[in-house]
């Protein structure tokens, strides 16, 4: 008994295809079943089976059928443990070495004006006195009043009483004290000093014993503080009647207006009748009387 499987393997050497295999696989699973339905007839008492006819060629290959449903998704599975952390690397060496200098930004706009603050009025503390600077140079020597008041020649007594004085103006406030004077009188007499404004009001008086020919001082009860350049005038008086003291010498004054320190004499030819120096004086025409205020 021939078997498909010989009549199908190809008389051929060599390799055969994944395609011949499955051929003749195929044949002989055909060729056991025809083996086993024949020993089941013999088995049962009938003739034998005839002889397995050719296979008929291979029909063409059926359509092919829809693809399945997709299957569900698998659970998720569990999450894996953590790795262990790993070893921490080297710390590196600090650097000490500056980076250059970034390039400087441009200036910004300037901003507005801030308002006013208010002012203070407090004063702040008064800072600690300076050193004393040093002295400075010696000022001019002052006018010798006294020896323009000796009068060393030209002094003279006059017969007739009169008031006679000074006019002149204060360059500062300094008080005035008194004033001195020079009397050419002989033995004693009593000499009456008047301190007199430039509206004649008396403002200080004060009377001198004097004993002869001399410079005297005159020393008020209590001083007068002038205004800056107020004019003022000064009296003395022979309260006796018996004359006064002039001079016609021009040599010992000097031109006027003349300024010292604290005075400017204006006219120093100024007289009054006796005692009355409460009116304007009289300038005389060649005579100068020496009497002057105190401080000059």
């Amino acid at each position: 008994m021939t078997s498909s499987i010989d009549r199908t393997i190809p008389a051929r050497r060599g390799r055969f295809s994944s395609e011949d295999i499955r051929e003749n696989f195929n044949a002989a699973a055909d060729d056991i079943e025809r083996i086993e339905a024949s020993v089941a007839a013999l088995d049962a008492g009938g003739g034998g089976a005839g002889a397995t006819g050719p296979t008929g060629a291979t029909g063409p290959t059926g359509a092919t059928g829809p693809t399945g449903a997709t299957g569900d998704a698998g659970p998720t599975g569990s999450t894996g443990s953590t790795g262990s952390t790993g070893a921490t690397g080297a710390t590196g060496a600090d650097s000490t070495v500056v980076g250059p200098t970034g390039p400087t930004g441009a200036t910004g706009s300037t901003g507005a004006t801030g308002s006013t603050g208010a002012d203070s009025t407090v004063a702040g503390p008064t800072g600690p006195t300076g050193p004393t600077g040093p002295t400075g140079p010696a000022g001019a020597t002052p006018t010798n009043w006294a020896a323009i008041l000796t009068l060393a020649s030209g002094a003279h007594y006059g017969n007739s009483s009169y008031s006679v004085g000074s006019q002149f103006r204060r360059l500062s406030t300094t008080p005035i004290t008194g004033a001195t004077f020079h009397c050419d009188f002989t033995g004693s007499k009593t000499i009456r000093v008047s301190l007199i404004s430039s509206a004649y009001s008396v403002l200080k008086t004060v009377d001198v014993s004097t004993t002869g020919p001399g410079l005297y001082s005159a020393t008020f009860p209590s001083s007068y503080t002038p205004a800056l350049y107020e004019r003022l005038y000064l009296s003395m008086w022979d309260i006796s009647g018996a004359g006064y003291t002039g001079t016609t010498t021009s040599n010992p004054m000097p031109p006027y207006p003349y300024a010292d320190q604290n005075t400017m004499i204006e006219n120093l030819r100024q007289y009054w009748t006796a005692g009355n120096v409460t009116v304007a004086p009289t300038t005389s025409g060649g005579e100068w009387y020496p009497v002057l205020p105190v401080p000059y």
